[in-house]
């Protein structure tokens, strides 16, 4: 992991500036902003396939394209990891 951690700081942070999740069978969303965003991302407990992360350029990533990667939500800029 901290080999994964040091090759993400090389490279510029994936800006992530809310995310929507999916919350039921028929396709409602919910809307999250970057604060919620934060606390999703920082803790894996939350993390489900249902949440697509959105990019300040309406980018669009999974959990997994982020995992292993440096990223800034908000004012913070940290490595996402399980």
């Amino acid at each position: 992991m901290i080999e994964e951690i040091v090759n993400a700081v090389k490279t510029d942070p994936i800006h992530i500036v809310g995310s929507i999740e999916t919350v039921d069978n028929w396709g409602r969303e919910e809307v999250h902003d970057t604060q919620e965003t934060f606390k999703i991302l920082i803790d894996s407990d939350y993390w489900t396939d249902d949440i697509t992360f959105l990019g300040p350029r309406d980018e669009r990533y999974l959990i997994d394209d982020l995992v292993g990667k440096v990223v800034t939500c908000g004012p913070v800029t940290f490595a996402v990891h399980e």
